[in-house]
């Protein structure tokens, strides 16, 4: 599990996503008393995770070369951190002490995309864990990403990944393991 996690990093999945996704599948693996769950439970997050980064790679078009600017990846830090918040550029741009559109404009030149969308990308990625291994709501998951109503958050969910969160949720969410069913 921590190997697809690891990989999953390297593939551009958000490190805090990533070890919530395997923290998550541990505890699962924890309650599994037969080895042909265990199996099924393994491949099973080895997908999850491949899935998640092949969104993640269609979002942000991985085949341009990156950049790399120390208040770029300050930015990065900070989004990564506050996921959780409502950020804006104009706070970050106050904490790292230069100005919103000098931040601005270097975030567009190293990572392709503005600051904006980064944001946007890297929640609607964290949502997308959340719908797949937290038992939230589509509603606590927009709340708890700081998004100002649920629409706003499906609006930007779907223009990410095709589908609504729900959609989303009815098709990668792992289902809860019952144990063995009963032979007879």
């Amino acid at each position: 599990m921590v190997l697809a996690s690891r990989a999953a990093i390297r593939g551009g999945m958000n490190p805090e996503a990533a070890f919530s996704l395997c923290d998550a599948y541990i505890m699962k693996i924890e309650a599994l008393r037969d080895i042909r769950e265990l199996q099924g439970l393994v491949g099973g997050a080895q997908n999850n995770f491949a899935s998640l980064v092949r969104f993640l790679r269609q979002d942000s078009g991985s085949a341009r070369q990156v950049q790399r600017h120390p208040l770029v990846e300050k930015a990065k830090n900070y989004v990564y951190d506050h996921l959780h918040e409502k950020i804006s550029l104009t706070n970050v741009a106050k904490l790292l002490h230069t100005n919103p559109n000098y931040i601005s404009n270097l975030f567009v030149r190293c990572e392709g995309i503005s600051f904006t969308d980064f944001v946007l990308r890297e929640k609607v990625a964290l949502a997308r864990s959340l719908l797949v291994y937290s038992q939230l709501s589509c509603r606590e998951i927009a709340s708890t990403l700081g998004f100002s109503s649920q629409s706003h958050f499906g609006r930007h969910f779907k223009r990410s990944s095709g589908m609504t969160p729900a959609q989303f949720q009815r098709q990668y969410a792992i289902t809860e393991i019952t144990g063995p069913s009963p032979e007879g």
